[in-house]
């Protein structure tokens, strides 16, 4: 009886300690709470170009941890989607939100569309992150360009380093925009809408790089409904190189996007006088000139995206605001 009661002790408290020693398992990493995010997200993106927006506090402010959790969140997306998507470079997201004056979290699906038309991005991925103690939660989602269809969701939670956590309350910007007024505060104080300044204007000259080949945009000029814009290209190598109507592969053609987020798929391309293709001596500038016909009278082109086949291989290379003569 003695024996009995032995075992059944053993085994009450084998039953009792068995949560406890799942709780004790390691817990998950900020890098992999970052990685699983971007596993979750991979297959609903590949394909398609996804810009990553920054992760601000529940007030709408940027810390730099919302900065880093968007700058790892981008490489971890780089490197899983490979060649079957684009992730647009932080630097240009940031640029196109600030031009706008929109907030980083809780945009309508008209904002969506046009921060989208404006990077070229078919999905944008954005969230929010929250400090308890040292509790580190970061809620993200993956947003359509077009319907603004909420396409992958994930989140994680996980203990911050001190190290981490004193990134939450360093370089904190203030809210781009105050929150969005109540209807009936709107009715009852509503003022004219003002316009949105201007953009600051941007340099004439745009370089880019596709490997050892650089790309420099000249400028662009308007004449008769046409649009002419005049580029050199240069190597370190010896190389072929040619600017393309139409990416076979993911049927993307070059093009430029106006204002009115209209696309205009490119006419004519000539690279030193040669067609679409041409081989570089190695520093010697090839100029080059790209026209599109019957496009809208603008000041500015938003946004100018070019296939670039270089070394068995499609880049996109893009141009941003670029002034009209």
């Amino acid at each position: 009886m003695t024996h009995i009661r032995i075992s059944a002790l053993l085994w009450l408290a084998a039953v009792l300690l068995h949560p406890c020693r799942a709780a004790a398992q390691r817990e998950e990493t900020f890098d992999e709470g970052i990685v699983h995010i971007a596993e979750s997200f991979a297959p609903a993106l590949n394909g398609k170009t996804v810009a990553v927006f920054e992760f601000p506090d529940l007030e709408g402010r940027v810390s730099n941890l919302s900065r880093l959790i968007s700058e790892q969140l981008t490489t971890e997306l780089v490197q899983r989607m490979a060649s079957q998507g684009t992730v647009v470079e932080r630097r240009q997201v940031r640029q196109v939100m600030a031009e706008l004056n929109l907030q980083k979290t809780d945009l309508t699906a008209a904002e969506v569309a046009q921060v989208g038309r404006q990077l070229g991005a078919d999905a944008i991925v954005l969230g929010s992150t929250t400090v308890l103690g040292n509790q580190i939660m970061v809620n993200a989602r993956a947003v359509t360009v077009t319907g603004g269809r909420v396409v992958a969701a994930s989140r994680m939670n996980v203990s911050g380093t001190p190290e981490m956590l004193a990134l939450a309350s360093s370089g904190l910007d203030a809210p781009t925009l105050a929150p969005r007024p109540s209807t009936a505060a709107s009715t009852s104080a509503r003022t004219p809408a003002q316009p949105a300044p201007p953009p600051p204007p941007q340099p004439v000259e745009q370089r880019a790089n596709v490997g050892a080949v650089t790309l420099v945009l000249k400028g662009c000029k308007s004449r008769g409904g046409a649009l002419e814009c005049e580029l050199t290209v240069t190597g370190t190598e010896d190389e072929r190189i040619s600017i393309s109507h139409m990416d076979v592969f993911n049927d993307r053609p070059s093009r430029i996007i106006d204002p009115a987020g209209v696309l205009h798929t490119v006419d004519n391309i000539s690279i030193g006088g040669r067609g679409e293709g041409a081989d570089l001596v190695a520093g010697v500038p090839v100029s080059a000139a790209i026209r599109w016909e019957q496009v809208p009278d603008m000041r500015a082109i938003p946004l100018i995206e070019l296939m670039v086949w270089y070394r068995e291989n499609w880049s996109t290379v893009r141009f941003r605001d670029v002034p009209v003569r």
